[in-house]
Order: C-alpha cells, then structure tokens, then sequence
C-alpha cells in the first residue's frame, strides 16, 4: 500500500520547518555565548526544557529587539501543525 503524496508533501514540508526552527536555536545560542563569559557558555548539544528557557532568556536579554526567537517559534509550532495535519490526511486514506 501507498501513502498519498499530499501525506509525503505535509510531512516533509513540516520536518523541514522544524529543523529550521532547530538552525535558528543553534544561531542563538551562537549569539548568546558570544556575549557570555567562557566559563558560563551554553553547549550545542542536549536539549531540555530548563534549557531552553535559559537560551530564550539570555537571547533576549542581550538582543531585546531581535525577532529571530519568535520566528523559530512560529517555525516550530507550523511544522508541528503540518505533520500532525499529514497524520490526519494519512488517517483518512486508511479508513
């Protein structure tokens, strides 16, 4: 059995959208240590929610008119938005 290639296209087209969402929190985190002491630098890899919240807030605390954060998220929530509608276009063709 096939999949739909509307499935294939919504599910590409939403993992593409996160890992552009995942190269702009590498380019933040860039940014972020280069203000920071070497001691206090934040790692590229290992991801976890404290984290996160710790990038998010260093980013804005160095670069408060910088709107790469809320792109990365509307990246973030629009790619997660086309692979579950790929997970509902999928469900639909098994029925």
């Amino acid at each position: 059995m096939t999949i739909p290639i509307s499935v294939a296209i919504l599910f590409a087209a939403g993992g593409t959208l996160i890992m552009a969402s995942a190269f702009m929190l590498y380019a933040m985190i860039g940014k972020v240590n280069r203000n920071l002491p070497e001691d206090q630098q934040l790692g590229y890899l290992g991801f976890y929610p404290t984290k996160a919240f710790r990038i998010t807030r260093e980013y804005r605390r160095f670069y408060p008119r910088s709107h790469l954060n809320a792109v990365r998220i509307v990246l973030n929530v629009l790619g997660f938005a086309f692979i579950v509608a790929s997970a509902a276009r999928l469900s639909q063709f098994w029925r």
